[in-house]
């Protein structure tokens, strides 16, 4: 490019060295036509005296000074042939320093662009070339340092995010490996939980699971408030944001909560949580739980984050739902085992006390309860022909124990529906907290009627 622009110079300046030469042959002529001219006059003059034989003072003047203007014009074209020479040689040499030296000037900054073009074609971060010139190639060099910075912010932008698909892909692969090689959900789920929120930036958060009761029960949790961890262990699905979330099975992304006034007073607020993002957790377009990141000052959570949660959360729902298949599959066999051994006692055994026992023994092993309890009807009363409990309950001292069914609403209204109905929240902790006074009094969980014939 800088030879060409060199030759396209030297071009540029030929037709001002072809003018000067035209010009000075001009000159030169001229010079020689005038001095021919009087050669021609001082030979005449010659000529006449020598033909006369007499010079006059007047004829000897004009030949001397003819003779002297000969000299001087041959003095002249002399001095112009050098001054020429000397003038054209300084115009050559002028010529080409200054088209080199202009040439340098007007390629520098294009050679300079034409490198960081270079470098920008090899992957290599551009160097800002700081132009301080004014005119349009100073324009040019501010206007190419504008493009390279923002193609190097554009690939720094892709380096930046393919690095963090890449993280994300790593944490999904890492939370698939937990899952499948951990054979306790909640110790997997505390642990999965640990590599979403690492990828978020998020410094806290948890994991819920649905119940068969219909509420959520967190199951992993990370540096969330004591507080909050023990009043949200039983959350209630639409009691609050989170819950809101779960119920409507939609992302709730939240950038700084204190700045919602009718959250100010909420729990999450008084223990400094600022910014949140929960995420239901899905099984064939069934919530199954909830992921909630947080984190103690406003930042912007992107909708990235939102996919990548949403992502891992899918994850997370088919290990809680195979986790629940097995549980489902276990109950099957634990109750078809013991469905079998009643059979056997029922079989092996004429005693009844010794039969609703070992009935009532095998269904312990199926529903875990605080107490429970075998009744006949015998006429208008209820006997108690089994007991099973707590040691501290001391159930032994019920047995025989007869009361009119009438006496308890929940008896007598299984009796009367003839169905299995429940009396109380199963989750209940202090059911049998001041012990038993009154088997009728009892609220009881579950209540099975024992039919025969309808009867």
């Amino acid at each position: 490019m800088a030879s060409s622009i060199r030759a396209k110079l030297i071009l540029g300046l030929l037709p001002g060295l072809i003018v000067l030469l035209v010009m000075a042959g001009v000159g030169l002529y001229t010079l020689d036509q005038i001095e021919r001219t009087a050669s021609q006059l001082d030979a005449h003059i010659q000529a006449d005296i020598a033909i006369d034989g007499v010079v006059g003072e007047q004829e000897a003047a004009i030949h001397e000074e003819l003779t002297q203007q000969v000299q001087t014009i041959q003095g002249i074209r002399t001095w112009a042939e050098r001054s020429f020479l000397i003038i054209l040689l300084v115009a050559v040499l002028g010529g080409a320093i200054f088209a080199r030296a202009f040439s340098d000037h007007l390629a520098q900054p294009i050679r300079a662009i034409a490198s960081q073009a270079r470098r920008l074609a090899a992957g290599r971060p551009p160097e800002p070339l700081g132009a301080r010139r004014s005119d349009e190639l100073g324009d040019l060099v501010r206007a190419f340092d504008d493009m390279a910075a923002s193609v190097e912010a554009s690939s720094s932008s892709l380096r930046q995010l393919l690095a963090d698909r890449s993280k994300e892909l790593n944490a999904l692969n890492q939370v698939s490996a937990i899952i499948s090689a951990s054979s306790d959900l909640d110790q997997a789920l505390q642990q999965a939980l640990e590599t979403v929120l690492d990828v978020v930036n998020a410094t806290q958060g948890g994991i819920w699971v649905t119940t068969d009761a219909g509420d959520l029960r967190l199951a992993a949790s990370v540096n969330q408030p004591q507080a909050i961890v023990e009043s949200e262990e039983q959350m209630q699905i639409g009691a609050c944001l989170c819950g809101q979330a779960v119920e409507m099975g939609r992302t709730l992304l939240v950038n700084d909560l204190q700045a919602m006034p009718h959250m100010a007073n909420s729990l999450c607020c008084q223990h400094g949580v600022r910014s949140l993002l929960t995420v239901p957790i899905q099984v064939y377009d069934r919530v199954v739980g909830m992921i909630r990141a947080a984190n103690e000052a406003p930042r912007s959570l992107s909708m990235q984050d939102e996919l990548f949660l949403a992502a891992a959360g899918r994850q997370i729902g088919i290990a809680i739902e195979n986790e629940r298949l097995n549980a489902a599959e276990r109950q099957q066999r634990e109750l078809a085992d013991t469905l079998r051994s009643i059979s056997q006692t029922l079989v092996s055994s004429l005693d009844l006390g010794d039969v609703l026992d070992a009935i009532l023994e095998q269904i312990g092993h199926v529903l875990q309860v605080d107490a429970g309890l075998i009744l006949l009807v015998q006429g208008d009363e209820l006997e108690v022909a089994a007991v099973r409990g707590r040691p501290e309950l001391d159930m032994e001292r019920w047995r025989r124990y007869r009361f009119p069914a009438q006496d308890s609403v929940y008896f007598s209204q299984v009796l009367a529906e003839k169905q299995p109905l429940t009396f109380c929240d199963p989750y209940r902790t202090d059911l049998f907290e001041r012990g038993i006074e009154r088997i009728e009094d009892v609220q009881w969980c579950l209540v099975v009627p024992l039919l025969v014939d309808g009867r």
